[in-house]
């Protein structure tokens, strides 16, 4: 039986790769923020091919604690899909230009860069030889944000990290390394972006050249296909999943069709 470890399971992307990967067989090693969170709970009590640590990766000691543990296992694949935004207790996000805060910055580069960097050099020898690791991203990695600073920098730096890695990794142990960078996603049910009206997910939609965000579980059909045969030539990608949204030019589209995509207020 192979083994995956993927972290951020409890909900979203995550979970739906979790599930993707026990669909096809693998152990899940999942990680999530907190014991008490009931979705992990439930994939534990309905699948015997799966365990979960916990750890939060905004601190540093939880990171060397959690890879401590994973030090006595061996991973087929890894996947790096855990990854925050600076929020507000209300869950808005903080303008990191007007509302810089250093501890808070630092927070978002640990969970969204230093613990897939730590995973990934600390643990490379439990890696066995032909695995895979796959590192989420985000087109916010791919484009210049105006508030979110430290998301779209560590992601930015996680898509230079995953090119680096497949450099030496592949003569290693013949392992490949590829990220996924998914645009706008709709949440499964809660937790995620708000799709409601007006929220940022619905207009996000239709700035999309497919008109509409992404499921989860389109996201983790890209993953796991990294991971197999069928991409034995993909080293050093990252492959952006997102309907074209990065391709879509607002003022463009105007001029093409005559259009108006987002209205005068």
């Amino acid at each position: 039986m192979k083994y995956v470890l993927v972290t951020g399971i409890s909900r979203n992307i995550g979970k739906s790769i979790c599930k993707k990967f026990l669909q096809q067989g693998y152990f899940v090693v999942g990680i999530c923020r907190s014991i008490t969170k009931p979705e992990a709970q439930a994939i534990k009590k309905t699948e015997k091919n799966f365990t979960f640590f916990t750890a939060d990766f905004r601190y540093k000691n939880d990171i060397t604690k959690l890879i401590a543990k994973l030090k006595r296992h061996a991973f087929d694949v890894i996947v790096n899909n855990a990854g925050i935004l600076n929020l507000k207790k209300d869950g808005a996000i903080v303008n990191e230009f007007n509302d810089f805060n250093i501890d808070d910055y630092e927070a978002v580069i640990n969970c969204n860069f230093y613990a897939p960097l730590r995973i990934c050099l600390e643990l490379k020898e439990n890696i066995n030889e032909n695995g895979s690791i796959v590192n989420i991203a985000s087109g916010g990695g791919m484009r210049a944000s105006y508030a979110t600073l430290s998301y779209s920098t560590s992601k930015a730096a996680l898509i230079n990290l995953t090119q680096s890695l497949s450099n030496s990794f592949y003569p290693f142990k013949k392992i490949r390394v590829n990220a996924v960078s998914p645009g706008w996603v709709d949440p499964e049910s809660t937790g995620g972006m708000a799709v409601e009206a007006g929220s940022a997910g619905s207009k996000a939609a239709l700035l999309t050249a497919m008109g509409r965000n992404a499921k989860t579980t389109e996201i983790a059909d890209v993953v796991y296909f990294l991971t197999t045969e069928e991409a034995s030539f993909i080293n050093g990608a990252n492959i952006p999943v997102d309907g074209g949204w990065l391709n879509h030019n607002v003022i463009c589209y105007e001029e093409a069709t005559g259009k108006a995509l987002i209205k005068d207020e």
